[in-house]
């Protein structure tokens, strides 16, 4: 070897996509041992598991922060959210409705909106036989606002 001259090791690549599928933290840990073994040489390190630079910096950070797993991808604000009671409320309004309305959403929906219909109050298709159509089974939603409407004595 030569005084003055830099010599360099050309590092194999290493596919951090692949680790990072079988376990993300261990993909996140790879990358920070080696850069321990190239005196923190972040370039290099991008280089060679195949991502941006930046990844290496979010990396680094994760690793400061003490938590090297994913993070969760649920917003942590949503301030146009309907608060949970009322969404549910806002389901079963919308269910007795449709319900309630059926006949009418039906003479006015388009021929694919009827098939998801059909699909919906018979989950087991219907059938025609000797002049009258049949099912085996109504949806159990359809069964309970039945109950609900019809009187108890």
């Amino acid at each position: 070897m030569m005084t003055g001259h830099r010599t360099t090791l050309k590092a194999e690549k290493i596919n951090y996509q692949v680790l990072r599928k079988i376990n993300p933290e261990a993909a996140r840990l790879a990358v920070i041992e080696y850069l321990k073994t190239n005196k923190g040489n972040i370039s290099e390190a991008a280089r060679v598991f195949g991502i941006q630079r930046t990844v290496v910096y979010d990396i680094l950070k994760k690793k400061e922060e003490g938590n090297l797993k994913d993070r969760s991808r649920a917003p942590l604000h949503s301030p146009y959210k309907t608060p949970g009671e009322t969404e549910s409320e806002s389901c079963i309004n919308f269910c007795e409705y449709f319900i309630s309305n059926i006949a009418d959403l039906w003479q006015s929906a388009e021929l694919g909106l009827k098939q998801r219909f059909q699909k919906l109050i018979f989950p087991e298709n219907i059938s025609y036989k000797k002049g009258r159509f049949q099912t085996t089974k109504i949806a159990l939603i359809f069964k309970a606002f039945d109950e609900k409407s019809s009187p108890n004595y």
